[in-house]
């Protein structure tokens, strides 16, 4: 099937998924998300998993979302081995295994050591595995120097959300984190914009005050 094919249909999906263009209907970015992994598109695949995981439009189904995992497994062992990772930690759609979870962790290792560093952080934020902030910043960061574009924008978000961007122990870390801006991470423009508006609010109250 003709790839441009398949990726719109992942387009459209996403459009009713967020209602955008046209009327929110989960059902039928459902149905379209299923048409286009059966071509094995990773992304529909990764967003069905979404779906089921956060239960999206109250379709919450865990056995469902393992069942997509296991197919991203076959398609992107990074991507779904990472998952499969996060869902022996919590429980999700398995029984949990905080054994089983590190032995795919550090299979990841093995392969790509810049994806284990991005979920090492993920988990030790969500503190399914033990780690000082200090650590979780050294990961991000070893994680950035190997080239794993996810790691700016989670490195990012950390920081930015916990308040450490200002601190000067981090500060240098966090700008090299939103260098991912230049390379189109999502996360970092976002911060960006949100920084950008946040200033720009304070300013126009710090002038209202002085009239």
């Amino acid at each position: 099937c003709d790839k441009g094919y398949v990726k719109a249909i992942v387009k459209i999906a996403s459009w009713y998924k967020s209602g955008i263009f046209v009327a929110q209907d989960i059902n039928e970015a459902i149905r379209l998300y299923d048409m286009a992994a059966i071509y094995n598109d990773v992304e529909a695949i990764e967003r069905l998993i979404e779906i089921y995981e956060l239960g999206i439009g109250d379709k919450k189904s865990d056995r469902k979302a393992i069942s997509y995992v296991f197919k991203l497994i076959e398609l992107d062992a990074l991507k779904g081995k990472s998952k499969l990772a996060y869902y022996c930690m919590k429980g999700i759609g398995v029984e949990k295994d905080i054994n089983r979870g590190n032995e795919i962790i550090n299979e990841i290792d093995d392969i790509d050591k810049g994806t284990a560093d991005n979920l090492k952080g993920m988990l030790a934020e969500e503190k399914l595995i033990d780690m000082s902030k200090d650590e979780i910043v050294k990961t991000y960061m070893e994680g950035i120097d190997l080239g794993n574009p996810d790691c700016y924008g989670n490195l990012a978000s950390y920081l930015y959300n916990n308040n450490l961007h200002k601190d000067k122990k981090y500060k240098e870390c966090f700008s090299s984190a939103m260098e991912g801006k230049e390379l189109g991470i999502k996360k970092c423009k976002y911060i960006y914009l949100k920084d950008m508006l946040k200033k720009k609010c304070l300013k126009q109250k710090r002038k209202g005050q002085q009239v």
